[in-house]
């Protein structure tokens, strides 16, 4: 397959504990020195999002023409 990821790193790597301290940093809640952006995106996707996307297509399907 071409498109297959590569396999995770071994976990007692160094690798591992640089990418493990960089999703603990940003999954902080208390991080003060986050992008307002990543604020942004946190607060959308913290939502249950396929509710509102299940919501949409609702209303979408019930609409009168």
């Amino acid at each position: 397959m071409s498109f297959r990821t590569s396999p995770p790193p071994q976990l007692a790597s160094d690798e591992y504990a640089d990418v493990l301290s960089e999703v603990k940093s940003l999954g902080n809640a208390r991080q003060h020195d986050s992008y307002p952006e990543r604020t942004l995106i946190g607060k959308f996707w913290n939502g249950n999002i396929q509710d509102f996307w299940n919501e949409i297509g609702r209303r979408r399907c019930t609409a009168q023409p």
